[in-house]
């Protein structure tokens, strides 16, 4: 078992969000990584998976939905349950769009603690400039992510996140770029002290995390822009195109609408679309000697979610629960090197509560930001090989890439063709 000294503790407000970040914690295929998704009762979860030993525990709290005073309680219980089990590190991940309620969250985690924000994301062009959030060159709280119906940022600025009793000190990329970084962030960092980092490439957050590893019990508040400028990681997990798999969904981006219609359209699939009167349970397919074999859930495309914010969050968990609970995972748990692919964060935490997940042992990465696990309830397996990715990730392809699927060979859908 690793000795505390080594051990870092990272808390997410979800799922996927957790594991994403967690995943660039293995670097050799010894390493233990374990992501506990929120379930009751938390605690006794957290002190379970903590006493396996792993390098790294990710903690979700599932709290991106819920409101400031119900986030900040549960950022509360893991304060307490940290108490006597300090890491060598505590990371607090944060949406890279600042939805859900990050200040919040912030305040309640870090008591006295020196702070260090660096929540850029590069890859997916969210960078941080003179202390303030961007995507794609505007400001998170003006971005798409504003029309969340669930959880809008509510700023774009970053010391807007950093609670009243510290200070901050703001690294420009000047700054950040220079020489002698370190010595500044030595010098500038107290138990009151907020030190927030302009960033904009994968090497900027790669400068600041070697910066701030040396601050004690400093608080590090990052995206997973962060995780990604760590070391080279264990091989990129692929499944071999005749792969058993079950792909679910209920993600209404359009970027995964495209990828699971050109995935349908590459191999033999049955296709099974989750309607309000349907209750049947839905079976992954075996396939024919050989014959490559894909089952794909999702919402049919005429459920109208409701304009009012309420009643839409409830059609949203009525989808998600639909999904999660028609997806036989008995039967897929008999089929050899069989796989459950789980896209978008919200359905990924009702499939663990719908099945009783109470740990996810991380394996490694996959294609387009997925992440390869075993799930577990207690000590049984629930499933072998779980997959989980955030909606909106990779491009029309980027399943095929998970799957081993030669996109050459992909009957474009007629709608997506350009024009001639």
């Amino acid at each position: 078992m690793p000795s505390t000294a080594e051990r870092v503790v990272v808390v997410a407000d979800d799922l996927t969000g957790a594991v994403d970040f967690c995943v660039h914690a293995l670097s050799a295929p010894e390493d233990v990584v374990i992501v506990v998704p929120w379930g009751e009762p938390a605690e006794e979860r957290w002190s379970q998976a903590w006493q396996r030993g792993p390098k790294t525990l990710g903690i979700d709290t599932g709290s991106r939905h819920l409101d400031a005073a119900a986030s900040r309680a549960r950022m509360l219980r893991v304060g307490e349950w940290l108490t006597g089990r300090e890491p060598v590190r505590l990371i607090k991940k944060i949406d890279s769009l600042f939805r859900g309620n990050p200040g919040e969250e912030i305040a309640a985690l870090i008591s006295d603690r020196p702070l260090v924000l660096a929540p850029a994301l590069p890859e997916q062009d969210r960078l941080t400039r003179e202390g303030v959030q961007y995507a794609h060159g505007i400001p998170v709280h003006e971005s798409e992510a504003a029309n969340d119906p669930h959880s809008p940022p509510s700023t774009s600025d970053v010391t807007k996140l950093v609670p009243p009793s510290h200070s901050v000190t703001l690294f420009d990329l000047d700054a950040v770029r220079a020489d002698g970084l370190g010595v500044r962030v030595s010098i500038e960092s107290s138990s009151q002290s907020a030190l927030v980092f302009d960033a904009e490439t994968r090497e900027d957050l790669a400068r600041i995390d070697r910066a701030t590893r040396i601050l004690p019990r400093a608080v590090v508040v990052a995206s997973s822009g962060l995780a990604h400028s760590w070391s080279p990681q264990v091989q990129q997990v692929t499944f071999p195109a005749s792969t058993p798999v079950i792909v679910a969904s209920t993600s209404r981006r359009i970027e995964v609408s495209k990828q699971l219609a050109y995935l349908l359209a590459a191999r033999p699939a049955k296709h099974v679309r989750v309607q309000p009167w349907s209750a049947a349970r839905v079976e992954l397919p075996q396939g024919a000697g050989s014959a490559p074999t894909l089952c794909v859930v999702d919402a049919d495309p005429g459920t109208v979610l409701a304009e009012d914010a309420g009643q839409r969050r409830a059609d949203s968990q009525w989808l998600n629960s639909a999904i999660a609970e028609r997806v036989d995972i008995e039967r897929a748990a008999a089929l050899p090197d069989a796989v459950v692919v789980v896209i978008g964060g919200d359905l990924a935490a009702t499939f663990c509560e719908r099945h009783r997940v109470t740990s996810l042992y991380l394996s490694g990465p996959a294609a387009s930001g997925a992440v390869v696990c075993r799930a577990l309830a207690g000590d049984h397996i629930v499933v072998d090989r779980l997959v989980l990715r955030s909606g909106g990730f990779g491009d029309a392809f980027a399943l095929h890439a998970l799957l081993d699927v030669d996109a050459s060979h992909t009957a474009i859908p007629v709608t997506d063709q350009e024009e001639p």
